[in-house]
């Protein structure tokens, strides 16, 4: 991709749960998103795997195209039901 992705907007409540996951995301080093593993933008680049709330305190944000906020918070809010 020639840009990187945009941020994803997620709801407060979904952020601060996916902040206290330790579902697998992925970053790049000196990229400021992370993403699920399959996500467009990363194409051909070395990848870093980290528990989602580590990438949250070390000040990454979510993926505007991969979503990775949306579906680990949508899995544990509906185990928690």
């Amino acid at each position: 991709p020639d840009a990187d992705p945009p941020e994803e907007q997620a709801e407060p409540a979904v952020t601060a749960l996916v902040a206290g996951l330790d579902d697998e995301v992925v970053v790049i080093d000196e990229q400021p998103r992370y993403h699920v593993p399959g996500c467009r933008s990363l194409v051909a680049a070395a990848l870093i795997p980290l528990p989602a709330r580590e990438a949250v305190e070390l000040g990454f944000t979510p993926c505007g195209w991969c979503t990775p906020d949306s579906t680990p918070a949508g899995r544990h809010q509906a185990t928690a039901r």
